[in-house]
């Protein structure tokens, strides 16, 4: 996944408020595919962290995959995710 820099002040100002240190990425079936879904999370001792645009990013299981196409941007003050896999069903 790659963070673009608005998002990244974003992100970094939300894990503070909620005393995190890392959005952990995972990936969720449903009817038309899958989707990914980011959740705050602190990191442990022994988590596999990957720096993004100096945010820290926890993988769940294979979503480091099925994120590798996904951005996350700011539009209007808000994050959203760009996705070109993502399904319009």
């Amino acid at each position: 996944m790659k963070i673009s820099n608005e998002a990244r002040e974003i992100v970094q100002a939300l894990l503070k408020e909620n005393n995190c240190n890392a959005l952990q990425v995972s990936v969720m079936g449903g009817c038309c595919g899958t989707s990914v879904y980011l959740s705050m999370t602190n990191s442990k001792e022994d988590s596999e962290v990957v720096i993004e645009n100096g945010v820290q990013l926890l993988y769940v299981e294979d979503a480091i995959e099925r994120a590798s196409e996904v951005l996350l941007v700011e539009k209007n003050g808000k994050l959203f995710l760009e996705d070109k896999n993502a399904s319009n069903c």
